[in-house]
């Protein structure tokens, strides 16, 4: 169950880990492409020193499995839509990854054994492609086990407003082997639900169902609370941010 905290979301499933910084950014908190917006989110979750770490999101599969904070140039890993790290200080400066949205499908996903975190950048392209197992098989590299991974699936573009043409449509029914909860027409037109393929994914990989939270809530749907890129303008466009790392 996702929790409301205005101006951010938290997860009532990640809340139950000891030192884990987590929060999901509401449009209050302004565009998140925005560096004083995301400082501002940031403080909001009561950690100081906070080193950031995000992906390119160039709308593929790749995962980037950061060892050490110098590996990151400018806070992006390049090329790449998601981020694995295991629990990483450096001069008493919290690394958090960050993902950021606008109706796209964000992943957290924490191993709180192990001190495994992971965020990913699912699209259309990544989700048919299978980015969420990516992440998983990326975190199992640095030590996760995936049957105490906890995950959540942050705001994103449910299946009442995203319709799709008949080729991508195509695409999810061969992707999940015709399942009509993933791709179905709603009266003419066809639609996808891009937040449960994903979930699809993580459990076929091996995540427990009772270990997932997805938030429920349509970010084309709910203009108070996100921003979309399929609702808005250029002028009123903007970015949500998911972030996740360890206080100590």
């Amino acid at each position: 169950m996702t929790q409301i905290n205005y101006p951010y979301y938290t997860s009532k499933l990640l809340s139950s880990v000891p030192g884990l910084i987590h929060g999901f950014s509401t449009k209050r908190m302004g565009d998140m492409r925005n560096r004083k917006a995301r400082k501002l989110f940031l403080s909001q979750l009561s950690v100081r020193d906070i080193f950031l770490s995000m992906a390119e999101q160039v709308h593929g599969t790749s995962i980037t499995i950061l060892e050490s904070l110098d590996v990151v140039t400018d806070t992006k890993a390049v090329g790449s839509d998601g981020i694995v790290s295991k629990a990483i200080m450096k001069n008493d400066t919290h690394h958090v990854l960050g993902v950021r949205v606008a109706d796209c499908v964000p992943i957290i996903a924490v191993d709180p054994e192990a001190r495994v975190i992971g965020v990913a950048h699912a699209g259309w392209k990544g989700t048919i492609g299978g980015i969420s197992g990516t992440l998983l098989k990326s975190m199992k590299k640095v030590g996760a086990k995936m049957d105490r991974v906890l995950v959540w699936v942050g705001p994103h573009i449910e299946k009442c407003c995203y319709s799709v043409s008949y080729d991508r449509a195509l695409r999810f029914v061969q992707a999940f082997h015709g399942n009509p909860t993933i791709a179905s027409k709603i009266g003419a037109t066809w639609h996808v639900d891009i937040g449960n393929a994903n979930v699809i994914q993580l459990t076929n990989m091996g995540v427990r169902p009772d270990n997932i939270d997805m938030l429920s809530a349509c970010t084309r749907c709910q203009a108070d609370d996100f921003f979309s890129y399929r609702r808005d303008s250029k002028n009123s466009f903007g970015e949500m941010l998911g972030v996740v790392g360890f206080r100590e």
